[in-house]
């Protein structure tokens, strides 16, 4: 009984991983496509007033570079923004480290806690 629990607890552990990979890519992802949609809609909205494609990817550009600019010097705001992705891998690597020692635990191996690696 006890090498079919240690085998759950591995299988809830590699879902537990996949699952925080998943939100970090998504997280990371969503940091660089959301400034590249917005760099496209301003090169639409340039071209659907009569701008061609290049001038309008010259003036979008810089536009959004203000505008990245502007919300970069925000106080904290960058900060917060690396502190959240931060704390969604620690959050994943303590949760892969809390069923690692379930699983020794149920092994029989040593018993350390979650809150000693931190």
């Amino acid at each position: 009984m006890r090498i079919l629990e240690g085998v759950l607890v591995r299988i809830v552990q590699l879902a537990s991983m996949l699952f925080f990979t998943f939100a970090v890519f998504v997280y990371a992802g969503a940091l660089v496509v959301i400034p590249l949609a917005a760099l496209m809609a301003v090169i639409k909205i340039l071209s659907a007033i009569g701008f061609n494609g290049v001038f309008a990817t010259i003036v979008a550009i810089p536009a959004l570079a203000w505008v990245l600019l502007k919300l970069h010097n925000v106080p904290r705001v960058t900060q917060t923004l690396l502190d959240t992705g931060w704390a969604l891998v620690r959050t994943g690597a303590d949760n892969f480290r809390t069923y690692d020692d379930i699983a020794k635990q149920l092994k029989g191996g040593s018993t350390s806690t979650a809150t000693q690696h931190q």
